[in-house]
């Protein structure tokens, strides 16, 4: 497949693939979608026809505040995943270790902060007994260093996370000119040790869920500094 011979043309470059996957949720739940899940052409799940629980039916999250919301309800009228329900654990972790016999090398893992806890822990220990050297990193959006949840979740879950304290810091920087510049940069370095593995960290300067650099500042040599950094 076209899929099978670009992962074999990536790995003869010495370049690894990492697969952007999301357990917390499926489609819209709006008409012609709802969440609705095939296998092989055939409807196994959907959220109208939802008789064995593979969803949760709370509405739209409310009080961000609230952890039981944050994780049990909709996000942006997103098909919310019941993680209680056995079989859909079965299906999304068999789905996952799927790609990964693909030679998918890494897992980039959306709105890790809308599931519990356990379920990331029993999630990640399945797919490194699956696949041991597989490298899972974890979308938590707006962590890193200085904020306290997040910094749990990397402690706690197996997997570490996406650094948007560094990266908010950079775009300082190297996009905005904020006093104290390199100072904000030296200041995240100085909180690694809140980090098991803080080398694992996965840094970057922009990403789809925030403005891209350029659109800050469109200084195309500022750019190559920052990912230069």
């Amino acid at each position: 497949t076209v899929f099978d011979r670009m992962v074999g043309e990536m790995h003869k470059r010495g370049m690894a693939l990492v697969l952007d996957i999301v357990c917390n949720h499926s489609s819209p739940h709006i008409v012609g979608g709802r969440g609705a899940i095939y296998d092989d052409g055939a409807q196994i799940a959907s959220y109208d026809e939802d008789s064995h629980g593979w969803y949760h039916h709370l509405g739209e999250v409310r009080d961000w505040r609230n952890l039981q919301q944050v994780q049990d309800c909709d996000l942006c009228g997103l098909s919310d995943f019941n993680e209680e329900s056995h079989d859909f654990r079965t299906y999304i972790k068999e789905a996952m270790k799927s790609w990964l016999d693909k030679g998918v090398d890494a897992f980039r893992v959306d709105t890790v902060k809308h599931m519990p806890l356990w379920f990331w822990q029993e999630f990640v220990s399945d797919m490194r007994r699956h696949r041991p050297g597989a490298f899972i990193f974890g979308e938590w959006f707006m962590g890193g260093a200085y904020a306290a949840d997040s910094v749990q979740f990397a402690r706690q879950s197996g997997m570490t996370i996406l650094d948007f304290s560094l990266r908010q810091a950079i775009e300082e920087v190297f996009a905005r000119d904020v006093y104290r510049g390199f100072d904000q940069i030296a200041e995240v370095f100085n909180h690694d040790h809140l980090f098991p593995t803080a080398s694992e960290l996965v840094t970057f300067v922009d990403n789809h869920d925030l403005p891209r650099f350029l659109s800050i500042r469109n200084d195309p040599a500022r750019f190559r500094m920052a990912n230069a950094l």
